[in-house]
């Protein structure tokens, strides 16, 4: 497995170009390198042939595993830390967050 994954969004206007057969190789063949392909799924319309798409690429070895967004997002809250940008007119503020959620 390599110590490089290439993790790609798919949304509702992007997804059917990427989940096809060849799309990942293709990656992996501009680049010289073999990646631990991630695919996120973002909001689609919809999800099931989204899946059904996600899980043809994996039994076939194209795609290594992939994640409903929306199903990951608490968890992943849960445990990150990040900062948040906040602008106006005059100014910019960063503060750094970091969320517990129970």
């Amino acid at each position: 497995m390599s110590e490089v994954d290439l993790i790609v969004n798919v949304w509702e206007r992007s997804y059917r170009n990427i989940l096809r057969r060849g799309y990942f190789t293709a990656i992996e063949e501009s680049n010289h390198h073999e990646f631990r392909k991630v695919l996120l799924i973002n909001d689609v319309a919809d999800l099931s042939s989204v899946l059904k798409s996600a899980d043809e690429l994996t039994k076939a070895g194209e795609l290594d595993e992939y994640f409903v967004v929306e199903k990951e997002l608490t968890k992943a809250l849960k445990r990150s830390t990040y900062l948040c940008m906040i602008w106006d007119e005059f100014s910019i503020t960063v503060m750094h967050l970091s969320l517990q959620l129970h």
